[in-house]
């Protein structure tokens, strides 16, 4: 499924009735209306756009190829990967199940996804004031693999794969 908000006349369902209301126009294109400025927090009303929903499936699409991309490089599957770690405010603050239900993470992956708040800070600090956590750095550093995505075909082959939503189960 491609996200799109619909505008209120498109909507026909019984079930998706109750949203039509919420409905708006903003700077020329329909919008989701969520929460008026009054309890946004910060005096601003907060919506969904339609460029919205277009950069959370691009970033799914990019992060979903990435994947896939890694996958072949490595020549394993699914079963194979033990963990996947998951970082930053954006990890954070999301359900891991709304990643799976939107498709940014594979289903596969679902119980092998950690989240680590802060890890690029945690670490830093953890390798400038312990010699042992700098060597330990160092030895991961001499594995990792570096992968261009911008020159791997899988990646660009992928990627228009992996923009749509999956359909509703």
């Amino acid at each position: 499924y491609k996200g799109k908000v619909l505008s209120p006349h498109e909507i026909s369902t019984i079930k998706d009735f109750s949203f039509k209301d919420r409905i708006i126009r903003f700077d020329g294109s329909n919008a989701f209306f969520l929460v008026d400025e009054t309890v946004s927090g910060d005096g601003k009303p907060i919506i969904i756009t339609q460029n919205d929903i277009c950069q959370v499936q691009l970033a799914k699409a990019a992060i979903c190829s990435a994947i896939h991309t890694m996958i072949r490089e490595y020549n394993t599957d699914f079963p194979a990967i033990e963990e996947v770690l998951v970082t930053g405010k954006f990890g954070c603050v999301l359900d891991i199940n709304h990643f799976c239900r939107i498709g940014l993470i594979p289903l596969e992956l679902r119980h092998k996804v950690k989240v680590i708040e802060k890890a690029v800070l945690s670490g830093a600090i953890a390798a400038m004031l312990s010699l042992e956590q700098f060597q330990h750095t160092l030895s991961i550093l001499q594995k990792v693999k570096y992968i261009d995505f911008s020159i791997h075909s899988s990646f660009g082959n992928s990627f228009n794969q992996f923009l749509s939503f999956p359909q509703k189960s």
